[in-house]
């Protein structure tokens, strides 16, 4: 009859320490408080390197471990918790996550390792030597959290699982308690058009930027802000990126009013010259508006004029006589500031030597007057 009490007894004691691993709440610590855990010396469970408490508590002014097995879901709900701490802290020297494995609920070396590289966790986790072993005890319970100082000594505990927030709470609060002083990051604000700093942020780990305003660039539209600006852990650059507007160029015909072409151009880009329509009894002489840099939405039209241009004759607008426009038009091609179709420029070559130049503008004004 004793021996069935007992069995029943201890099936009662494991049914309990398992209910009692799922809690989502405080319970009467199961570590000794001011205790020292600077003498254990293990295993890593991921690299099989060699780890003492002399190798892991001087690198961060506050080290947080937890306490888990692959067989306590509230152990794996938290995980993603602490990998975001880790990821927050890794590098700054002021908070550090490991994790040890307890193997109370059927999980093993081998589980435990595939499932924190399955799930992409990538803080230190170790295999529990005597000391750690013995930091929770057989009748405590799982998930368990200790928060030790960088001498190896306990200054605080969670018993049960713990929100995201929960947990930053506690080590906000611990780390505060030791006198510990986060870093602070330059986070750079760069215009992505002119390269210039707009504006550099000193600030604090695990803090986010203020975005300051974007300049404004005429033809662009601010775009977004590229980086990441939040939950700041490094130094950063942040880069204001920006769209070229785009704008309508609409190409008519001069003589039937149709539209010839229809394109859509980068602010201060150039549209591409169509081919322009023939027309029986008339001449291209050009379009009205200058399509080479675009800075709005444009209408051009090809300009005629009736009957065929007379090369060597001057009259380079095709008004059947010469002014000080046909002149203009001469010079300004012989310069190479405009670009005169084929039968333009037979017509500004006055001199008929096979060039335009300013001669040959000259002489034009002298016939205009």
């Amino acid at each position: 009859m004793k021996k069935l009490l007992s069995i029943v007894l201890a099936i009662a004691m494991v049914f309990g320490v398992m209910s009692f691993a799922s809690a989502n709440f405080d319970v009467t610590p199961q570590v000794a408080i001011g205790n020292s855990i600077w003498d254990f010396d293990t295993t890593d469970l991921i690299t099989g390197e060699n780890v003492t408490g002399a190798d892991l508590f001087p690198q961060a002014t506050l080290t947080v471990i937890n306490f888990w097995d692959t067989g306590c879901g509230p152990c794996l709900a938290e995980m993603p918790y602490f990998q975001a701490a880790h990821e927050l802290y890794e590098g700054t020297g002021t908070v550090q996550i490991v994790g040890v494995i307890k193997n109370w609920f059927g999980g093993t070396p081998q589980s435990c390792r595939e499932y924190l590289q399955n799930h992409g966790y990538t803080y230190q986790n170790l295999i529990p030597d005597t000391i750690l072993n013995n930091t929770v005890t057989p009748f405590g319970a799982l998930p368990t959290t200790i928060f030790i100082n960088d001498e190896g000594v306990i200054v605080g505990e969670h018993v049960g699982s713990m929100s995201e927030s929960q947990l930053f709470g506690m080590i906000e609060t611990y780390f505060e308690q030791l006198g510990g002083e986060y870093p602070t990051f330059d986070v750079t604000f760069v215009d992505g058009l002119t390269d210039e700093v707009i504006e550099v942020q000193a600030v604090e780990l695990g803090q986010d930027a203020v975005l300051p305003t974007a300049p404004e660039h005429e033809g662009y539209n601010f775009g977004r802000w590229e980086g990441d600006y939040t939950n700041v852990n490094s130094d950063r650059t942040i880069t204001a990126t920006y769209v070229p507007r785009t704008y309508r160029v609409d190409f008519y015909d001069g003589v039937t009013g149709e539209r010839i072409d229809r394109q859509y151009v980068q602010h201060g880009n150039a549209a591409q010259e169509p081919e322009v329509p023939e027309h029986a009894g008339y001449s291209f002489i050009g379009w009205d508006a200058d399509f080479s840099n675009i800075t709005s939405n444009l209408d051009v039209t090809a300009q005629y004029i009736q009957g065929e241009l007379n090369p060597g004759s001057g009259d380079i607008n095709g008004d059947g006589s010469l002014s000080a426009m046909d002149a203009l038009l001469a010079l300004r091609a012989s310069l190479g500031s405009i670009e005169l179709t084929e039968d333009q420029m037979a017509a500004a070559d006055y001199d008929g030597n096979g060039t335009v130049n300013a001669m040959d503008a000259l002489a034009i004004l002298r016939a205009s007057m």
